[in-house]
């Protein structure tokens, strides 16, 4: 993929010159539904599904933006290194050594679509050290997530958890008492989620103590994760809602974590686009993500999974689907299905290296 993207329509807060990063989820004759920095956009130009890229946003006189692509998501070790190579030079003409940390805080700043430059840079540092942060993995994935999302910098704790993998559902009741467990399974659709907790934490014996209290520690920090992500539509500015919720698959102890993200356009009227992205693991199944997109007046519907022997089970969902939403009222339609980008959690970056691909297995949907 090289050369430059128009779209036909951009997000609003896109700025002329800023870096994002994208994927293509999903192609038909028609042309293109790409995710850029979380948001959906179409393009009239048939891209592979799949693909990730990264560019530079220009807006023209007419006030259609687009991107002028720099670089591309599946270069290879070839690729890779002509890049490291010149993120070096760079370094080098700003007058600082290439050390391993610059070159990570480099390629942070990339990443995320900030400016670029020796100040910059150094911003970054003191960063770091003010948040007592290092250059491993987790806390870089962190501090992406928490500039990215223009995040307070109080919120890097609870990031840090989240790439950790420390916020899940599972994480947090698999050291409860087996009775709690089953109690928590067994009626934790009849009231609220906060309800059932509370009825757990309150009802702890002098033997639970201890795990009531993990409880009542885990799940304010779950709640507050998805407070800090979020952000109430304002007038003409879009909304954000980032969600979590237990899903019991069957024959299955402990929940597996439903992630979700929504997009809303800001405004008023029931026209208002959205895009809602939503997350679940079957166990037989590996990773699975469903996307559901407003565009105008038309709905992109996008089926990923992370097995591609998954993915014609996938389809046959569209016929009876279909049906259903033309009842509903919706005239234009687009279903497709596909592989899920590799990516190590919900909010990274799409990442170029496929997962390696699962025996083939039936589509099991029973919650």
């Amino acid at each position: 993929m090289a050369g430059r993207l128009t779209f036909d329509g951009a997000p609003a807060g896109w700025r002329p010159g800023q870096v994002v990063r994208g994927e293509v989820l999903a192609s038909d004759e028609k042309g293109s539904l790409l995710m850029v920095e979380g948001r959906p956009v179409t393009t009239n130009k048939t891209l592979e599904a799949g693909r990730t890229f990264a560019g530079r946003v220009e807006v023209g006189a007419d006030g259609q933006a687009g991107l002028a692509l720099e670089t591309e998501g599946e270069a290879g070790e070839a690729g890779a290194a002509a890049r490291g190579t010149g993120d070096q030079r760079v370094l080098q003409n700003w007058g600082l050594p290439a050390t391993e940390e610059n070159l990570q805080l480099l390629r942070l700043l990339r990443r995320v679509g900030g400016g670029i430059g020796p100040e910059a840079l150094q911003a970054l540092k003191d960063l770091l050290a003010r948040l007592g942060a290092g250059v491993d993995r987790p806390s870089q994935q962190a501090l992406g997530v928490l500039l990215a999302r223009r995040l307070p910098e109080g919120a890097f704790p609870l990031l840090l958890k989240y790439v950790r993998g420390e916020m899940t559902f599972a994480r947090w009741l698999e050291h409860l008492p087996v009775a709690w467990r089953e109690a928590f399974r067994e009626a934790w659709g009849e009231k609220s989620l906060l309800d059932r907790v509370r009825d757990l934490v309150g009802g702890a014996g002098a033997d639970d103590l201890a795990a009531g209290r993990a409880l009542a520690e885990e799940f304010p920090a779950n709640l507050a994760l998805q407070e800090l992500l979020s952000q109430p539509p304002a007038g003409p500015a879009e909304g954000r809602l980032y969600f979590q919720w237990p899903v019991f698959w069957e024959g299955t102890d402990l929940p597996d974590t439903l992630e979700g993200e929504a997009f809303y356009e800001g405004g008023e009227g029931p026209g208002r686009g959205f895009s809602l992205r939503l997350q679940v693991t079957p166990p037989r199944l590996g990773r699975l993500e469903v996307g559901l997109h407003r565009l105008r007046e038309a709905l992109w519907i996008h089926f990923a999974a992370q097995q591609a022997e998954t993915i014609p089970a996938l389809r046959t969902l569209f016929g009876p689907l279909e049906e259903r939403l033309r009842t509903l009222g919706w005239t234009s339609l687009r279903l497709t299905a596909g592989r899920l980008p590799a990516r190590e959690f919900f909010l990274a970056p799409p990442e170029a290296a496929p997962e390696p691909p699962a025996p083939a297995c039936r589509l099991d949907v029973r919650v």
